[in-house]
């Protein structure tokens, strides 16, 4: 399908193959590069799918950790409040105090479900985030496979079982696009095209036997 130079001969005519058996190998410095550079430009999108991923779960400890102090604030101000309201129910301590007390911890428990609220969101952010490098990530291994698919053409193989019956290349031999390679025949399948006058083809249907 493209330009290349014969760089090996490994099979002359005559020899037995398999599908799998390799013919002769071929270079193209162009491929090669390519292939190097997919390569490239799909490990840096891997390191920055990493990089994310890595700054997220930081992100995450961080928020863990400041939710866990607001939780532990709420529960010794609820704690406290609750000593202190039985201290005023018998007149120990002011109202004043309970009510201020009271105010805390409402303010801490709206504080804890605005944090659980954030780091919801966050997750969802972060998720969206990861899945857009994730896409950018598979599209950059598509285009690698895509490059090492044409580098692997470079290696010719007979494609059937049969005997390799001509090789019309040299070794160091420039071959373009669309020029024949080799021919391979098979042993198990005969393939032939018949040519039958106009006049006889009324009748004749796919499936009838012949000789």
């Amino acid at each position: 399908p493209f330009s290349a130079v014969v760089e090996e001969i490994l099979l002359k005519p005559g020899a037995t193959v398999q599908s799998d058996s390799v013919i002769l190998r071929m270079s193209n410095p162009e491929i090669d590069q390519a292939v190097l550079q997919a390569q490239q430009i799909r490990n840096s999108a891997q390191v920055a799918l990493k990089q994310l991923q890595l700054e997220h779960q930081k992100e995450n400890m961080l928020n863990q950790n400041k939710l866990a102090d607001i939780q532990f604030d709420a529960q010794e101000a609820k704690t406290k409040y609750l000593a202190l309201k039985s201290l005023a129910d018998q007149g120990v301590v002011s109202q004043f105090d309970l009510l201020t007390n009271e105010t805390k911890v409402k303010k801490l428990e709206s504080s804890l479900k605005f944090t659980q609220k954030s780091i919801t969101q966050l997750a969802e952010l972060h998720r969206q985030a990861e899945q857009i490098l994730l896409g950018k990530l598979e599209e950059k291994q598509s285009l690698l496979a895509l490059a090492i698919d044409r580098q692997q053409q470079l290696e010719v193989k007979a494609g059937i079982e049969g005997v390799l019956q001509n090789l019309p290349v040299e070794l160091g031999q420039n071959m373009k696009s669309g020029e024949k390679l080799a021919l391979v025949g098979g042993t198990k399948k005969l393939l032939a095209v018949v040519q039958i006058p106009q006049r006889d083809i009324k009748g004749m249907k796919v499936g009838m036997p012949a000789n």
